[in-house]
């Protein structure tokens, strides 16, 4: 699909039922490094119990086209894209989204935007909020050390390139949205504390959860207990899709 900032390219995989009214999931993964492939394992889980699957590459991952990653920041817009993408498919379809890491951001900050009435819940699996820490530590993390002055720097190149503050995404903002949301963390996640879906649920009120598992690092989770984490996802998906069942 041909977004604001450029092409953005995924993948599609069927329902193993074959099923033609089979619900989508759409699957934005994680950062640096990481394109679509690492959301494969997922989608086959969700393919088998008669999911259509989507799993795109963020701008600027993968075989999308972009040169920066926005950390997820700037990403809601072309969630958005992807959701229309489907509805252009499927007038009727019947949504759920997930995002991991860069990609669970994604996804909450889309709901800030305004989803459609055809998406029925959202995931996120370790949202990371601290945008510049993660700016910075990406630097450093490639022999770039930096200061005051590259601080300063990097924050109207961010605002150049994306029109966005690089600052760190106030819980608050993730407060008025409408779609159910379960909130995946690790207790062992360092990156993005276990406190971080607590703030955020408790930003939401009532239509959100957390699942906590137990002895996870970062983007850890469905890999330390899959049991507790599938069961949790496919059973939040399947009740909020029957709340959503169109009459």
């Amino acid at each position: 699909v041909r977004s604001e900032r450029g092409m953005l390219r995924g993948q599609v995989f069927p329902p193993l039922s074959g099923d033609t009214d089979a619900p989508w999931a759409i699957l934005f993964h994680g950062g640096a490094g990481t394109d679509g492939s690492q959301m494969l394992d997922v989608a086959c889980e969700l393919s088998l119990v008669s999911y259509r699957v989507l799993v795109p590459d963020l701008y600027a991952h993968g075989k999308s086209d972009g040169e920066l990653s926005s950390l997820g920041a700037a990403d809601a817009q072309d969630v958005l894209t992807w959701v229309d993408w489907v509805l252009g498919e499927k007038q009727d379809a019947r949504i759920v989204l997930m995002g991991q890491d860069e990609g669970a951001l994604a996804v909450l900050l889309a709901q800030e935007k305004g989803l459609p009435q055809a998406v029925a819940a959202v995931a996120a699996e370790s949202p990371t909020l601290d945008i510049p820490q993660i700016a910075k530590e990406t630097l450093e993390d490639a022999g770039e050390p930096v200061g005051a002055l590259e601080e300063a720097l990097l924050g109207a190149a961010y605002r150049l390139a994306f029109g966005e503050k690089l600052e760190r995404i106030d819980e608050a903002r993730l407060a008025g949205s409408d779609e159910p949301t379960l909130l995946f963390a690790g207790t062992l996640d360092e990156q993005s504390p276990a406190y971080v879906a607590q703030d955020i649920a408790a930003a939401m009120g009532s239509r959100a959860q957390v699942c906590l598992i137990e002895g996870a690092t970062h983007g850890m989770a469905r890999y330390v207990d899959p049991e507790q984490y599938y069961d949790a996802l496919l059973t939040f998906f399947r009740e909020q899709l029957a709340e959503n069942e169109p009459s």
